[in-house]
């Protein structure tokens, strides 16, 4: 949210504000719905890779209830992400968001999708 806010001249402030951010922004959106879903530890992205390995070791050291947990707040987590998805997507462009990209936004928005540490 912090490095979208800083793209553009108004403030996001409420996850409403996103909608219809993949139709005029689409490098931007693109970028947003890539961390998301990362986060959320959808396979092939990092983080996917990430949650694997703490609950490989969770299990592997008998903690079964912190690793039921844990795959519990992951799934309920996942349907946050997505909705955010969804919104950035599928729900209408506001009158006030305009469609234009400089050079600078779309260099930065390939950057921060491709490098994952």
């Amino acid at each position: 949210m912090v490095c979208l806010s800083s793209f553009s001249s108004q403030k996001t402030l409420y996850v409403s504000e996103l909608a219809g951010l993949g139709s005029s922004r689409g490098v931007l959106g693109m970028t947003l719905t890539v961390s998301l879903l990362s986060i959320a530890g959808i396979p092939p992205l990092a983080g996917f890779y990430a949650k694997y390995l703490v609950f490989l070791s969770s299990i592997g050291g008998s903690m079964y209830v912190l690793s039921f947990i844990g795959v519990f707040t992951s799934v309920v987590g996942t349907f946050n992400y997505l909705r955010w998805c969804k919104i950035i997507w599928f729900d209408s462009l506001p009158k006030s968001v305009g469609s234009h990209l400089s050079f600078d936004e779309k260099l930065g928005g390939i950057g921060v999708t491709f490098y994952q540490g």
